[in-house]
């Protein structure tokens, strides 16, 4: 599953965003851009594949990616930065609706969470109270992560620090590709570099919805021998095979059966819509009359 972009501390419209500074209150003329937010892009032709989903704050958007063989919740997150005493508490925050999310989604879905954690998750000494709140959440719940070098450039333009992971929780780890930072892209104006990962998946394809405008059957029930209809109808339900009933599978392909005999049989006693031959016009104006006004 390659064609998902996580987009992180930029502002810009695209296919499911949330800004930073979304439910601030200070006016737009205070404001002459926005501060940051959340996004993730998608592909057009995998439209059919994604539903969004209304969780988490304004740092977190979360959707829901369905594939032939698992489903994906795919979060990105851009954690408060550590600039005050408040934002450590919105970072705790944070991570608890991280929590919440989990709980929610791990029995059903595979879960990634990429994104700006704002925090080393490598080598720290001493480790900030952060870290270890972000890693009590790692730890409950099993998130794989990899630690794949320097992502944070500094002002200097120096890499500094690794602050963009991928959480992620799942029972086939073999299915995910490693980390990488993709430190070598030119045109990156960023002062954090891309990082990627690939998971194995198949995507469904998109059904193609059949036109059935044309060669329509009506039915005219006032010209139909209904007792005829319900002794056909009686006749090919009782000759379908004795089946158990037991799973939703069953009752799924017995109910379809009965539909086909249902739609089968309304269509023995349809009629369809004959096509309306026009007649050609009369033709009132002939060679004869247009050679007697030219005389």
């Amino acid at each position: 599953m390659g064609p998902v972009m996580y987009a992180a501390k930029q502002f810009f419209r695209m296919k499911q965003a949330k800004g930073v500074d979304l439910y601030n209150p200070i006016s737009p003329v205070q404001v002459p851009r926005g501060y940051g937010g959340v996004a993730i892009l998608w592909k057009k032709d995998m439209d059919h594949l994604v539903t969004k989903l209304d969780e988490g704050n304004e740092r977190i958007q979360c959707v829901e990616i369905a594939t032939e063989d698992n489903r994906f919740l795919v979060v990105s997150v851009y954690m408060p930065s550590r600039n005050t005493h408040q934002s450590e508490i919105e970072f705790q925050e944070c991570t608890d609706q991280l929590r919440e999310i989990i709980v929610k989604y791990s029995v059903s879905h595979e879960i990634i969470i990429g994104g700006d954690m704002n925090t080393d998750l490598s080598t720290q000494a001493p480790v900030l109270g952060r870290t270890a709140y972000l890693n009590e959440l790692i730890v409950d719940f099993d998130l794989h992560y990899d630690n794949s070098g320097k992502t944070f450039t500094n002002s200097q333009s120096v890499e500094c620090t690794e602050i963009d992971y991928f959480l992620v929780k799942t029972h086939e780890k073999d299915k995910y590709t490693k980390k990488v930072v993709l430190n070598n892209i030119d045109v990156n104006i960023s002062d954090h570099h891309p990082v990627q990962i690939s998971v194995a998946t198949h995507l469904r394809r998109k059904r193609q919805i059949k036109d059935f405008t044309t060669n329509i059957l009506k039915i005219n029930w006032n010209k139909v021998d209904t007792d005829l209809y319900s002794e056909t109808l009686r006749r090919r339900i009782l000759s379908l095979a004795p089946t158990e009933l037991d799973t939703v599978k069953q009752i799924e392909n017995y109910s379809l059966k009965i539909m086909s005999i249902i739609k089968q049989s309304m269509e023995d006693q349809a009629r369809k819509v004959k096509p309306m031959n026009s007649k050609p016009k009369l033709k009132v104006w002939t060679e004869k009359l247009a050679k007697n006004l030219r005389t």
